[in-house]
């Protein structure tokens, strides 16, 4: 028998899955204790686990999110996910991580489960301090950085192609670069002053660190990653347990006439507007051959907007309900659409907050549903989205395909294994990793490669360099292209050189290399615009001159900052 602890931020998405691993674990004869926000303390209870509160100072009721954190009201859009970002989860992290040593402190623990958004959890990972191993899991999609992958957030589908690559490079490099570094200062910040050390990496990536991963849900729900941390494990999704003494309503015969089922929910966070997806569908729908099951959480429709074929109810049990469901309609939830999923059921996915992009690029990516792109959609695009689904077979097909997939995964029994394997690896931050090396090489690589086109493009071209008052000629270009470079590329002695710090710096962190390629991408920055032909070029874009050379610029800058600071650190 061993004892394990859950630890998961007083959000009920992230909630729920952790207390039905509890259920499992506890079922197995295992001790289990979970640390949330006390308004769960009777769910924890009622599965038989020990509720340990989270401080005050980190508790908060995810219902009324505006009300527990002041200032949130009337942000949206990037200014409202920052603050997210900070207040919900980074600030929690020192009141979390203390409440968590203080029970590592009183019960000897065999393992502990955290969900991903349990930023204290981190803190251990990287002191020097005993521990017992530490997994997290994958409540949402998969959010780590990726070469082959678009930035976790807006919902682009990866590209797989070269074009793409450079696309994801960019984007990866700007969103943790400029548009999340506040917040990544802000978590910086509070784990160093936790564990001593900063984070070796971006704070996105953070859950990245622990001893294992364990994703839930399968491959195939899961873009392809060359470059996916050796800790991931795909476990599949973890659906809530059956209900008991569930009484139908007087309507529930209907659902076998032979009209085809669409279900339509907002899930159990962002439900409180009807107006955002229920009432859109029930209008599109009000004159189709199907029967509408809208469950809304406790949210009031008017009377007058729910028509003759729609069936109305707080909540209906899923396990009951999708067996007789022919497409759900769904803003996006991760354990909703994947519960969907795992009946083989297609989905219309309308969702525009949280991680909801990213589940609805997911489910068109893998062919088992449509992506509305809003999470406030016109019963217009709602009824188009519902003809095409049920009158295109291939979107049951693939989700019948993904559903067998879903099968091959019992994900209670597989996370237990886990817990009972994994070991506890060595302090994370304090090897040979070096913090920013990475996304330099990378940069620096991307910058390399255009240099080395530009380079190309210039001999076949027969284009020599034209700074100021200094010309090259045509006649001399293989030989000048080595000490003053062309009209479209650094000196080849410098490209050499930048390749040489490339190679340095992924074998290891190194201030000199990076201050190296800081002051190459420096001088590089100012070349391009420099080149006369490169400005005409800029003025007047009409072949492949224009973009390559501002390609590489913008890559010879972004060179630059990251030089120079990963050499000031």
């Amino acid at each position: 028998m061993a004892t394990y602890l859950l630890c998961s931020s007083p959000i009920y998405g992230h909630v729920v899955p952790l207390v039905e691993i509890g259920r499992y674990l506890r079922g197995q004869g295992h001790q289990v204790g979970m640390l949330t926000g006390a308004r769960f303390e009777d769910t924890v209870t009622g599965a038989g686990l020990r509720f340990l509160p989270l401080p005050e100072a980190c508790d908060f009721d995810d219902r009324d999110l505006d009300s527990s954190f002041p200032g949130r009201a009337g942000k949206k859009g990037l200014d409202r996910l920052r603050f997210d970002m900070t207040e919900v989860f980074i600030n929690a992290l020192p009141h979390q991580y203390r409440a968590l040593r203080e029970e590592l402190d009183r019960t000897p623990t065999d393992a502990v489960l955290a969900e991903s958004g349990f930023t204290g959890a981190v803190v251990p990972l990287l002191r020097t301090e005993p521990r017992p191993p530490i997994l997290f899991s994958g409540i949402i999609p998969l959010a780590f950085s990726s070469r082959d992958t678009a930035p976790f957030g807006p919902g682009l589908p990866p590209l797989p192609t070269k074009a793409g690559m450079l696309r994801n490079l960019l984007l990866n490099t700007l969103i943790q670069k400029v548009v999340f570094r506040p917040t990544h200062r802000a978590a910086n910040r509070q784990m160093k002053a936790a564990a001593g050390v900063p984070l070796p990496v971006h704070f996105l990536d953070a859950a990245s660190l622990a001893d294992r991963f364990l994703q839930f849900t399968c491959p195939g729900f899961e873009y392809p990653r060359s470059d996916l941390p050796a800790s991931v494990r795909f476990v599949g999704p973890v659906l809530p347990a059956g209900s008991d003494g569930f009484t139908p309503p007087f309507w529930w015969g209907e659902l076998r006439d032979g009209r085809p089922v669409i279900h339509v929910t907002q899930g159990t966070i962002d439900n409180k507007d009807p107006g955002r997806l229920i009432l859109p569908t029930l209008r599109a729908l009000a004159r189709l051959d199907v029967l509408v099951v809208a469950t809304t959480g406790g949210a009031p429709l008017p009377p007058g907007d729910v028509p003759p074929n729609a069936r109305v109810a707080d909540f209906l049990p899923h396990e009951h309900l999708l067996p007789l469901v022919d497409v759900m309609i769904t803003n996006g939830g991760y354990g909703g659409t994947q519960r969907a999923l795992a009946e083989g059921l297609p989905v219309i996915v309308a969702g525009d907050r949280e991680d909801k992009p990213e589940v609805a690029a997911r489910v068109a990516w893998a062919g088992v549903g449509i992506n509305l792109r809003t999470g406030s959609p016109s019963p217009r695009a709602v009824r188009k989205a519902v003809r095409q689904v049920l009158s295109d077979t291939s979107y049951r097909e693939a989700a019948g395909r993904l559903a067998s997939e879903y099968a091959r995964y019992d994900a209670l029994p597989m996370i237990a294994r886990e817990l009972e394997t994994t070991q506890a690896g060595p302090p994370r931050g304090r090897g040979p990793s070096g913090p920013g090396r990475k996304g330099l090489a990378l940069v620096s690589a991307a910058q390399l490669v255009l240099g080395v086109a530009g380079l190309r493009r210039a001999l076949r071209k027969r284009t020599a360099y034209d700074i100021g008052f200094l010309r090259g000629s045509s006649d001399t270009i293989e030989r000048d292209q080595w000490l003053t470079g062309t009209n479209l590329s650094a000196p080849g002695g410098m490209l050499v050189l930048q390749a040489a710090c490339i190679a340095a710096l992924l074998r290891g962190p190194s201030r000199r290399v990076a201050r190296t390629l800081g002051v190459l991408g420096a001088i590089m920055t100012g070349r391009y615009p420099a080149e006369r032909s490169v400005r005409a070029s800029w003025r007047r874009p009409d072949d492949a001159v224009a973009p390559l050379t501002a390609a590489a610029a913008l890559l010879a800058a972004l060179m630059a900052a990251l030089g120079f600071r990963a050499a000031g650190r």
